[in-house]
């Protein structure tokens, strides 16, 4: 091992890039969300192939992690970072210049590409930087910030939609990440103090890959973080086209009403800096998918008594939001804190899993849309019950820090 000169990072600056680095997926998805239902129309095509901008998405977010995670094991966080910003502003101007469904597509895949170096260094600095009950209070404090995307965005992108077109959501996208990698540029700095010089190396990877993989806490936490982020997706690529076609709102209305959802991820991420100093990740997150369980299974309760309307959606996901940002800290801290000098790996297979799994949630969500509001709701409320069958059952062996 060999330890790098670093300039240390403020805890201001840390705060400032980890927040950003959080905003990059919500940015890439809930923005993106008023555009979804109008792409059939203008590329002549259908709702499963506009579908895959949001699962191939996912898809090259998950398997991007095997490559990025042990490369900033071996060179840093710094240089991961500044290149995969930089190709996911270059994949947003492709996406907003597109002629065709498939430059979208592509574009798409480098956003997702450059979204997953984000991912990688958030984890990976977090846990460079702060021991596990502290990096779950950052990750907390930096979602009460992140939040204000899926509360703005989609309000600000539905007007644009509706007044502008669908590219207006990828000016909106070019200009944050322009922004955020210039300061990427200027103020971050490496905090891998244990560059890995086998990192990159087949043998000693898999043999990371699969000490990550056996540890129980790793099993607990990041089962929750597949599931909980399954059930963040399968909303992200439904709630569009629920409703706007199926409920019949405008773009505007829409971004209106995922606002209002979203504010409850603004609370949550409040509460949860509240709760993790009191409860911990064990008891935090067993309080948080007890409100993820409820909220989902009232949204497919109601469906199921026939009752589809704005509130019956609206309502429920507010508490859904509130639950997913209580969880999403304690996940993210929890499966990466038995691996201090492997964080990068660690956070690449975590990332890889709650990636995959949500593209394949975001798969089916495209191909079982029957115009209603069924699919989403029965999805929801089966993953959501796992989430807390795992939660109450391996956290408490497995997952006390």
């Amino acid at each position: 091992m060999s330890t790098p000169p670093t300039q240390a990072l403020s805890h201001t600056a840390a705060l400032i890039l980890i927040s950003g680095f959080l905003m990059l997926l919500p940015f890439s998805t809930d923005v993106y969300q008023p555009a979804l239902p109008l792409l059939p129309g203008y590329f002549n095509t259908t709702v499963s192939t506009v579908q895959l901008t949001m699962s191939l998405y996912a898809a090259s977010f998950a398997i991007c992690q095997f490559i990025l995670g042990p490369l900033s094991d071996r060179f840093g966080r710094l240089p991961v970072a500044r290149y995969g910003i930089g190709i996911y502003f270059l994949g947003t101007l492709i996406c907003m210049l597109s002629p065709g469904i498939e430059w979208l597509i592509g574009g798409r895949i480098m956003q997702g590409i450059g979204a997953c170096s984000g991912q990688v260094c958030l984890r990976s600095m977090t846990r460079d930087l702060y021991p596990p009950q502290d990096a779950g209070h950052v990750i907390a404090k930096a979602s009460m910030v992140m939040a204000i995307v899926p509360l703005v965005g989609p309000l600000s992108t539905g007007f644009l939609v509706s007044h502008f077109g669908w590219r207006a959501t990828f000016i909106l996208l070019s200009i944050f990440s322009g922004v955020f990698l210039v300061l990427v540029f200027c103020l971050m700095r490496e905090t891998n103090r244990n560059l890995n010089p086998h990192g990159t190396r087949i043998a000693p990877l898999l043999a990371a890959y699969r000490e990550v993989l056996r540890h129980p806490a790793f099993i607990a936490y990041g089962l929750c973080g597949v599931l909980s982020y399954g059930a963040l997706f399968a909303f992200l690529s439904g709630s569009s086209f629920v409703f706007m076609r199926v409920l019949g709102v405008s773009a505007s209305t829409f971004g209106i009403c995922f606002s209002i959802i979203a504010s409850g991820a603004l609370v949550g991420s409040y509460v949860c800096r509240r709760l993790i100093p009191r409860f911990g990740l064990h008891g935090t997150i067993t309080l948080g998918s007890s409100l993820f369980a409820l909220s989902c299974s009232t949204m497919f309760g109601l469906v199921l008594a026939g009752i589809e309307s704005i509130v019956a959606v609206v309502v429920p996901m507010w508490f859904f939001a509130m639950a997913q940002s209580i969880n999403s800290p304690c996940w993210q801290a929890g499966a990466v804190a038995p691996f201090p000098e492997k964080a990068g790996s660690a956070a690449a297979m975590l990332g890889f899993l709650v990636m995959a799994g949500s593209s394949l949630v975001s798969w089916w969500i495209g191909i079982s849309f029957n115009g209603s509001i069924m699919p989403l709701a029965a999805t929801m409320g089966v993953i959501s019950l796992l989430l807390l069958t795992s939660t109450l059952v391996l956290i408490p062996r497995y997952g006390k820090f």
